[in-house]
């Protein structure tokens, strides 16, 4: 595998995010001398975003939040233990089965199927209950400098070509 190590003709204006900014930098901001990534961010090292300039970056990329999600759907749980491979299977058998005239063995198949369905579902829906009463657990916070001033906000209103506090205990998700 080959590695260019031109340099590239267009500035990019990948934010490092996945997301595009109007504030361009020709190579990832780790890779640049600090005091050109605080020009071309028009950010100043002392004060941070001024407050108005954060407010319009918020309304200009919109919150720092993931999409929302559908929330817990029981019937598409449902359709997912239905339609499984080891269900359709298990139902080829019932199949089988019954068409050879083994009534015994097919009731037993239809036995472990809807054990099969019922389990697979009461667990999977307890899981995503689970896993979506989590999400509203915790409100993120954090620390930034706006207007010369340390704030704390919640993620969601972190916007891009901020300065983030980042002590020893936090972690970056």
């Amino acid at each position: 595998m080959m590695v260019s190590h031109d340099k590239p003709t267009e500035p990019s204006t990948d934010t490092g995010t996945g997301a595009t900014s109007s504030f361009t930098l020709p190579y990832p901001a780790h890779s640049l001398p600090f005091s050109e990534v605080l020009s071309r961010l028009s950010v100043s090292p002392s004060s941070g975003l001024e407050l108005a300039d954060a407010a319009h970056r918020l309304s200009q990329h919109g919150a720092n939040a993931l999409q929302a999600s559908a929330g817990v759907q029981p019937l598409r749980i449902l359709a997912e233990q239905v339609f499984n491979a080891m269900t359709l299977v298990l139902v080829l058998a019932l199949g089988a089965s019954f068409g050879i005239q083994a009534w015994i063995e097919g009731g037993i198949l239809g036995g472990i199927i809807v054990f099969n369905i019922g389990l697979g579902f009461v667990q999977t829906l307890s899981a995503e209950r689970t896993m979506e009463s989590l999400k509203t657990l915790g409100s993120p916070r954090a620390v930034v400098v706006r207007g010369g001033r340390v704030l704390e906000v919640g993620t969601e209103e972190v916007v891009s070509c901020f300065f983030l506090f980042l002590p020893l205990w936090n972690s970056v998700g």
